[in-house]
């Protein structure tokens, strides 16, 4: 089964192709956090029932400035605004794994429909530097 970082990712890569949708936490559709949470959960991080935003994952998380597999990589809406508001899960060779739309995907998406129609899907993205607004990495606590 592997470790418990390893079954996150496991988790979390097997939801490729799904919606995206506010407030979604799985299993048929999702928003950034939902996803985590999700894979959290699946993978015996956290406890059914468990529920936080991107902010609270932030918290949970240690910082670290050289991201592994399975760490989160933090944004904010601009750089001056530190309030955390989208994550991703960081995967080899800095290729990040989220959901996220051409056109966003944000509390607006509410529906299937609305995130076919914006491109908003769990799916990779070439850079965690994707967004600019990029605040900080950091490690959820594994049982490594």
């Amino acid at each position: 089964m592997g470790s418990q970082r390893e079954r996150f990712l496991e988790v979390a890569l097997s939801q490729i192709g799904k919606p995206y949708k506010w407030a979604g936490n799985g299993p048929k559709s999702f928003d950034c956090s939902g996803l985590c949470v999700y894979a959290g959960i699946e993978s015996g991080l956290f406890n059914k029932g468990f529920d936080t935003n991107a902010n609270g994952l932030c918290k949970l998380c240690k910082s670290v400035t050289v991201p592994e597999d399975g760490d989160l990589v933090f944004y904010s809406r601009s750089k001056e605004d530190l309030n955390i508001n989208h994550v991703m899960i960081v995967l080899k060779r800095g290729f990040i794994l989220g959901c996220f739309g051409a056109s966003g995907g944000d509390q607006r998406t509410t529906s299937i429909d609305a995130a076919m129609k914006q491109d908003a899907y769990v799916k990779f993205f070439s850079t965690v530097k994707y967004r600019k607004e990029l605040i900080c990495f950091g490690r959820l606590p594994f049982n490594e």
